[in-house]
């Protein structure tokens, strides 16, 4: 479901949007929806932000690892318990606990968006370790 916004853009910021669209292909109205939107969670969480890659957009910490990078981490210490878990992936990530927690913030509010880019990193993982496997056989 959508629901229409009237938005009037100052002329050049009109022709930047029309221009980055073009660049990328991507329909200037989704174009405006999606920075809206991360500029919105940007607001809300700061220190992330978004970045392009081989697999999407996706949320990071400026100048530090993707978001789901650090959940990942996270999860691998949640046995010791919240606290000892973010000093943990600081330390094991060489970035700060307050990074950790920024990121652990940001997975709070999305956490099906990080789930999913997990799932597909997994995912990833597991076809290029089946691939060598293959080759392994072939080559043996």
């Amino acid at each position: 479901m959508s629901t229409p916004i009237s938005v009037r853009f100052p002329d050049e910021v009109a022709r930047r949007l029309r221009r980055s669209g073009a660049g990328t292909g991507e329909a200037t109205s989704g174009l405006v929806v999606r920075l809206v939107d991360e500029g919105i969670r940007m607001a809300e969480h700061p220190g992330v932000v978004f970045r392009d890659g081989p697999t999407g957009r996706r949320a990071g910490l400026a100048a530090g690892p993707d978001v789901w990078e650090i959940v990942v981490v996270l999860r691998d210490f949640s046995e010791s318990g919240a606290t000892e878990a973010v000093r943990r992936a600081a330390k094991w990530l060489s970035i700060t606990e307050a990074q950790v927690r920024t990121a652990e913030s940001y997975y709070a509010s999305f956490p099906d968006e990080i789930d999913d880019r997990i799932e597909m990193n997994e995912a990833a993982a597991g076809a290029t370790q089946r691939a060598g496997e293959v080759r392994q056989r072939l080559y043996g």
